[in-house]
């Protein structure tokens, strides 16, 4: 009789420990889907404020107003910060968001910034870099920009998806030499400054 006390109290402790383990293992899961949630929307945003103010700074109709501000101010703040932000989170979504700022028109500076993020990343994003599909890209890009046409970016009638994504041929060749050049400044461990 002891035995089977004994053993019944193992067998019910063992089964209160899976069911401990068994929540908490739920709990770190809808954690780790929390978290992986709200990078998503984090490098989303940050993109799309990317987007926004290339498209404010491509504006001719803006000019006039950039011009009453500090040069080079406008939008470039947003840029960096955003591409920054980028830059140092580790999540995929982050890595989607630099991949698809690669097709954008980003000025020198701005150029720059996203290409340091991306070397940034090290060698966690070369596989993403290699398999790297610039005709899907740019349709992300357009589709992007699109959405933000709709929106935040109604009033901003001057300026058209081609002016934001590079989708000539010479864009598409850029794009994929940027790609490379990027791949082999990663395995030489380039430093960004």
């Amino acid at each position: 009789m002891k035995k089977y006390i004994i053993l019944l109290t193992l067998t019910v402790i063992a089964a209160m420990n899976t069911a401990q383990t068994a929540a908490a293992n739920a709990k770190v899961e809808r954690y780790r889907q929390a978290v992986a949630e709200y990078d998503k929307s984090q490098a989303a945003m940050a993109k799309d404020n990317i987007v926004m103010a290339l498209a404010y700074s491509k504006s001719p109709m803006l000019k006039e107003h950039r011009r009453g501000g500090m040069p080079g101010s406008y939008g470039l703040a947003v840029i960096d910060l955003a591409m920054q932000g980028l830059g140092v989170n580790r999540s995929p979504a982050a890595n989607e968001a630099l991949l698809d700022l690669l097709v954008t028109t980003a000025d020198a500076g701005a150029s720059e910034a996203l290409d340091c993020a991306i070397v940034i990343k090290g060698a966690e994003i070369v596989p993403q870099l290699e398999n790297f599909n610039a005709a899907e890209r740019l349709e992300n890009c357009r589709s992007a920009f699109s959405d933000l046409k709709k929106t935040v970016l109604r009033n901003v009638t001057d300026v058209t998806v081609e002016d934001i994504c590079q989708f000539n041929t010479a864009g598409v060749k850029k794009i994929a030499n940027r790609v490379d050049d990027l791949i082999q400044a990663i395995k030489a461990k380039t430093v960004c400054e």
